[in-house]
């Protein structure tokens, strides 16, 4: 009598529990068994980010895997690449929405996989320079003040700019209007010293305003006028240095 191993793999569903077995081979010959089908897990996928909403400043974003029943992962970044490690940090080369896709995998002897999604917000860089000082003396250099700045809403933009005692003295909702130094409801003039402006705007894919605040200051050049008498005094002083 002969005897032979034969090894069968059953692929479809069925309950956890003890099961009995009947194996008829090609000749009429049975034999019969039992066996024991345990609880298969089933895995979950699931994953955060690190930080929200990620800024272009620094384009790489850390994935945090919170699969469960898994051993194996494959992760599509919403732009053409992908990943097999379980916890990636991913760079993304443009700011934009991203649709990231999970399939979770549990042992390969059972060949169950599960899929989540999720969007990854990669905001453009926001940027704001303002100037401590300009000089509007209408000599053509630094003669108007204002920012400097990308990725912000125009439509939100409001500038402010109040002397030491509170006093409002100019005011523009206006990005591409800069102050020239002169009081916005006189028209002259504002006086050398610093004074205290106030931004406020919206970052782009945000609805919270942003307050920007700081000091600038004014500097005025002081020219000195001689008089033709004077001129002539200056003069005659020279004419008379001693020689060497």
């Amino acid at each position: 009598m002969h005897r032979h191993r034969i090894d069968y793999r059953w692929c479809h569903p069925v309950t956890p529990g003890n099961y009995s077995v009947l194996v008829t081979d090609a000749g009429g010959c049975t034999a019969t068994g039992s066996t024991t089908v345990g609880a298969i897990p089933s895995p979950v996928a699931a994953f955060t980010t690190r930080s929200k909403p990620e800024e272009f400043i620094n384009p790489f974003v850390q994935f945090e895997n919170l699969s469960t029943g898994s051993e194996t992962y494959e992760w599509h970044f919403g732009e053409g690449s992908l990943s097999y490690a379980e916890d990636p940090v991913h760079e993304y080369e443009l700011p934009g929405s991203y649709l990231v896709m999970l399939i979770a995998y549990n042992d390969p002897l059972y060949g169950c996989a599960d899929t989540t999604f999720g969007y990854v917000e990669v905001d453009p860089m926001f940027t704001f320079y303002v100037p401590n000082a300009f000089t509007p003396d209408e000599d053509g250099i630094n003669d108007t003040w204002g920012p400097k700045g990308d990725n912000f809403e125009y439509e939100s933009y409001n500038a402010q700019v109040y002397d030491r005692w509170g006093g409002l003295v100019w005011q523009t909702d206006n990005y591409a209007v800069q102050w020239d130094g002169r009081n916005y409801k006189t028209l002259k003039p504002v006086k050398q010293g610093m004074y205290v402006y106030q931004f406020i705007l919206k970052k782009f894919n945000t609805f919270e305003p942003r307050q920007i605040t700081g000091t600038v200051t004014i500097y005025k050049h002081k020219c000195i006028s001689i008089s033709s008498s004077l001129r002539s005094s200056i003069r005659l002083s020279l004419g008379r240095l001693p020689a060497r």
